[in-house]
């Protein structure tokens, strides 16, 4: 086979219009879907295995992943792209359009550091390596859709030394009409330079990141189930699958999951029996070589439903514990399917965590070890005359403001001296979709 790029590069026309310099000479731009033509033609043992069974070929996302990356790989290895003439793949997992990948090498080994120009200087996007290498595959985040990205890249020596740098340009195609001044800011915050926001979740809602602008510089091509994607650590998230679900008695849960990362990568595929909604978090301290546990927000199905947490391993694709929420709290409250539609878990540590529980106005502190409640709150009244009554929190101040049907309950602080934390929720409250004695009538809904 001829090692001639030129002859590659013809495979396939370049739909997504990305060409910087059409002669190899130059930088070598391309997309994803160009990357794929390649796979046939690159080597590989999976191909192998594949072929001695009598199984379905079709590939899941995780095998998609790992060919493009494996493809790259094999690009550089034949043609040896250089700083100067950069491999340049836009989009190159099929999921993120407003990403793309440089693939070089260097005589030297090197870190390399990279600043997406912002509309001004404020809104720059900037990325630096953590290792020194000779070859190299940076993922390119933060390009604004519809324009001519200038990226300027910098190498460094081990000293960190300045060694060479150069500016590129990458253009993108516009973004999603859904998509389409999705944002429009209010009031910028100040101190919040280089930043973005990220927003996932909706019916049919993109998970996506903007600007202090309110400009579009993220999003997912595809749409996730309804409850958007649930972070992880190291710049990774679960991806729940929105057309593979287990049903249930009112919505169906997510049974897939795929771990991901920002540029559209699929680590891994899992599968958790009888699904999942609304949260799923890391469990601290629970870290290894081949995966970790994490907490998940999933139904009893004891003729109810969003009702349970289960404890999953993502070293060994299972389930290990499970807690059925129906056994803390009065019987009085589970006459019905959605009675406590569980929204949100918050680690406080590997045993501790709270909860929040949308039909019961309720946020809870629990002990999964000890296997009990240690405080609620809540209106007053919720719980008088029940076995919760005692460990209910009291306010402080005549004019305490009771969420109600809150959401998103998250950890800010704790002060392990004090006993005390800082929680941040959203106040759902002027959506009454769930009828209850204790709506106030205040017609708005607030983060607090």
């Amino acid at each position: 086979m001829e090692n001639n790029i030129l002859h590659f590069l013809s495979i396939i026309s370049d739909t997504a219009k990305i060409v910087v310099k059409k002669k190899w000479k130059q930088d070598t731009c391309r997309n994803g879907a160009w990357l794929r033509k390649f796979h046939g033609k690159i080597p590989l043992d999976m191909d192998v295995v594949i072929k001695k069974t009598n199984a379905s070929t079709k590939k899941n996302l995780s095998w998609h992943s790992w060919k493009q990356e494996r493809t790259m790989e094999w690009l550089l290895n034949t043609f040896h792209f250089t700083f100067e003439n950069m491999l340049i793949i836009q989009n190159p997992y099929g999921m993120v359009p407003l990403s793309s990948m440089l693939v070089f090498e260097t005589d030297e080994t090197c870190m390399v550091e990279y600043i997406v120009r912002g509309r001004t200087e404020e809104r720059n996007f900037s990325y630096r390596t953590k290792t020194f290498s000779r070859r190299h595959m940076i993922p390119v985040l933060g390009l604004y859709a519809a324009g001519r990205n200038v990226v300027d890249v910098t190498l460094y020596s081990e000293e960190m030394k300045r060694m060479e740098h150069r500016s590129l340009t990458i253009v993108t195609n516009t973004l999603p009409n859904r998509l389409q001044n999705i944002v429009s800011p209010d009031q910028k915050m100040r101190g919040r330079k280089h930043e973005l926001m990220m927003v996932t979740g909706g019916i049919k809602g993109y998970t996506y990141a903007f600007d202090r602008d309110g400009a579009v510089r993220w999003y997912l091509a595809r749409l996730p189930r309804q409850y958007g994607v649930y972070l992880l650590d190291h710049g990774r998230f679960m991806y729940p699958e929105r057309k593979i679900n287990s049903p249930t008695y009112i919505n169906p849960h997510s049974n897939v999951m795929y771990e991901m990362d920002f540029m559209g990568r699929v680590y891994e595929v899992f599968h958790v029996s009888g699904g999942i909604h609304h949260c799923l978090t890391p469990r601290p301290g629970t870290e290894s070589e081949w995966g970790r546990e994490v907490l998940a927000a999933a139904s009893s199905l004891r003729f109810r439903m969003e009702d349970e947490i289960i404890c999953y391993d993502t070293a060994r694709g299972e389930i290990l514990e499970k807690w059925d929420l129906g056994q803390f709290f009065p019987q009085k409250y589970l006459k019905r399917k959605d009675w406590a539609h569980l929204n949100a878990l918050s680690c406080c540590d590997r045993d501790h965590v709270l909860i929040s529980l949308r039909n019961l106005h309720t946020i809870a502190k629990l002990d999964l070890a000890a296997n009990e409640i240690l405080w609620v709150a809540a209106p007053q009244d919720m719980y008088e005359g029940t076995e919760l009554e005692s460990k209910m929190l009291k306010p402080e101040g005549e004019d305490f403001h009771y969420f109600f049907q809150q959401h998103a309950v998250e950890i800010l602080h704790r002060d392990q001296q004090k006993e005390t934390m800082s929680v941040l929720i959203f106040d759902n409250h002027c959506t009454t979709k769930r009828k209850s004695r204790y709506y106030d009538g205040r017609q708005e809904s607030y983060g607090w």
